[in-house]
């Protein structure tokens, strides 16, 4: 009796952890593919080793695992894809780079951006993205890189963003964005990029609490005024 249950209990924690890791790992699969749809031409060629019924994504194109088999980072770079952001990412809770970088990505930037928690590196750059930088970016706490360069973006750069306290670059030039740079970036306390160059539209005075920032590389020359002192002033001279 006791040799039974003690059979039953191994075979039932073996299932269960079964069930929690490849269970969890063909959900991600499953995200991964409905970004994709029914584009039959990407099936083809860009995610030809992409398998609707694999268990895991781990052996494919772009796609990075951790240790415990779950997906950590995509890469597509410099392919045509003509997708809109990957919103459903935001599942992928491992999830710490996403970087879809000149593909022809459309629409806009969600505010669900804010659900990516364990994002550490976005670049979204030379895609066709419009509309604003969403607010939500300010939830993305262990986000060190963003990079959104090269897109039509517009509006203000958010203060929110001075949330992001891993923040090391900011790189969001060649857009259409607009406004004064808001003072909040002071708060990034590890900022070492800044680029917001090609954006026409940005006025006003460079906040001194910028000056707060370790920043190793300034933005390129836009049409504000430049009255900042200290490290960053040194950098553009």
């Amino acid at each position: 009796m006791r040799f039974r249950f003690l059979f039953f209990f191994i075979l039932f924690t073996f299932s269960e952890r079964h069930i929690s890791v490849f269970g969890s790992d063909n959900g991600e699969v499953a995200v991964l593919v409905g970004w994709v749809g029914e584009r039959s031409d990407l099936w083809s060629s860009v995610f030809s080793e992409w398998k609707k019924d694999d268990v895991s994504a781990c052996e494919w194109d772009y796609v990075e695992c951790d240790e415990e088999g779950f997906v950590s980072g995509i890469d597509v770079r410099d392919v045509e894809l003509s997708l809109p952001f990957p919103a459903g990412f935001a599942s992928l809770q491992r999830l710490r780079s996403l970087v879809i970088s000149g593909c022809n990505l459309s629409g806009e930037v969600p505010d669900g951006i804010g659900k990516f928690g364990a994002l550490q590196v976005l670049d979204v750059s030379s895609n066709r993205l419009v509309g604003a930088i969403p607010a939500a970016i300010g939830r993305l706490r262990s986000l060190q890189e963003l990079v959104l360069n090269s897109n039509q973006l517009t509006g203000r750069i958010p203060g929110e963003i001075g949330a992001c306290v891993a923040l090391r670059s900011l790189i969001v030039f060649d857009n259409y964005l607009s406004g004064e740079l808001p003072m909040e970036l002071g708060n990034l306390a590890s900022l070492e990029v800044l680029r917001a160059g090609g954006n026409n539209d940005i006025s006003g005075t460079i906040p001194s609490q910028i000056g707060n920032c370790p920043i190793k590389v300034p933005w390129r020359r836009n049409s504000w005024s430049r009255t900042l002192k200290g490290s960053l002033q040194q950098a553009l001279t």
